[in-house]
């Protein structure tokens, strides 16, 4: 198991939201802050490979007959949202009753537990928290210049990079690289304000954090 806390992994509050890298832990922690939602404790899985054997582990440590509300964001990745939540509550099931598990990602059932799973950028589309973000700056001016940059040196990658090359990352650091603010990651750009949390690309997971926890 590759947890960011291995094997400290502890259980420190009733509310759970599971993430699944770094970047994804800074910006929830920044979001529950600005939402004066305090009381959540946010676990990094170190990548979704890592599910099973996260809830595996979390199953039987001590504290998680406790856990009243639980919460789960990962992308959707290159398959639509529909898709990557199936494989979500597959795994699910195998922890939780069925009853307890959301029908779809973006709604929040609460039952024995409280728990919702929002597949990142929107419950709908392809793609990645980055992808979330780049939302709220598209009517900037500094937006299509990053575009066009990205766009332009994909054009001079062979057909195997293309394949490989993530244009949602690309987009994003291109996008920080061009602000007065020195930003290399997510979490730095939260911290600095880069995206306004009031833009209403955020209602939708505003929305879900609030219904999940509050």
């Amino acid at each position: 198991m590759k947890l960011e806390e291995s094997n400290n992994l502890s259980i420190e509050s009733e509310q759970l939201l599971i993430v699944e890298g770094q970047d994804e832990k800074g910006f929830f922690a920044a979001l529950l802050k600005y939402l004066d939602i305090n009381t959540v404790q946010i676990i990094n899985v170190a990548g979704r490979e890592n599910l099973k054997n996260t809830l595996e582990a979390l199953s039987i440590i001590t504290n998680f007959d406790k856990v009243t509300h639980i919460g789960f964001v990962f992308d959707a990745e290159k398959k639509e949202a529909k898709s990557t939540f199936q494989s979500f509550e597959s795994n699910l099931k195998k922890i939780f009753p069925a009853e307890c598990i959301p029908k779809k990602s973006g709604n929040v059932v609460k039952a024995e537990i409280a728990c919702g799973i929002f597949i990142m950028p929107d419950n709908k589309r392809s793609g990645m928290l980055e992808d979330l973000c780049l939302d709220s700056v598209k009517h900037t001016s500094l937006f299509p210049i990053a575009d066009s940059y990205v766009q332009n040196a994909k054009m001079l990658q062979s057909e195997s990079d293309k394949e490989k090359y993530n244009i949602h990352k690309a987009l994003l650091q291109t996008y920080l690289a061009g602000l007065p603010k020195i930003c290399n990651t997510i979490r730095v750009a939260v911290a600095k304000n880069v995206f306004d949390f009031e833009n209403s690309v955020f209602s939708e997971i505003k929305k879900f954090l609030k219904d999940l926890y509050l």
